[in-house]
């Protein structure tokens, strides 16, 4: 092989090394944008599960007040429906600090004597807009006598 070919290939070495480096770059930034995707649907999903429990808890708040708080004032329709605002403190657990919850207790008496209860539950992180805006909301009807 003359040297002037030996030379050629040498260019042609150049060329294909760069073509490979800007191949596994771009490789490498596709693969890191997919797990950053990951992450975040992974926190969000975190989110939601979280939210979710704290609807059930706020339910269960929601239950206690009547049960303990409001016993001795009944099915009155001058007490109900009623917010029943929870929050939480950094020793609670500094994850639900952001976290808004709030329990709606309502009551229809019938005419029967029978107390019908509803608990709204709504657990909130963040506002809407946000990109890790999430609510959940938990129902619960039950009745009892009075």
């Amino acid at each position: 092989m003359t040297h002037s070919g030996r030379r050629k290939q040498q260019g042609m070495s150049m060329v294909t090394v760069i073509f490979l480096l800007v191949v596994l770059a771009s490789a490498a930034a596709f693969i890191v944008q997919i797990t950053q995707l990951q992450q975040a649907g992974a926190a969000l999903r975190m989110l939601e599960a979280r939210a979710y429990q704290l609807a059930l808890t706020g339910v269960e708040r929601g239950k206690y007040h009547i049960y303990h708080e409001d016993g001795a004032q009944g099915c009155s329709p001058s007490n109900y429906p009623k917010d029943i605002p929870i929050s939480f403190t950094k020793e609670d657990d500094p994850l639900l600090v952001n976290f808004n919850l709030v329990a709606n207790v309502n009551c229809h008496k019938t005419t029967d004597n029978i107390a019908n209860w509803t608990v709204v539950s709504v657990a909130t992180f963040q506002e809407p807009g946000d990109p890790l805006h999430v609510n959940r909301a938990v129902k619960v009807h039950f009745s009892h006598g009075i």
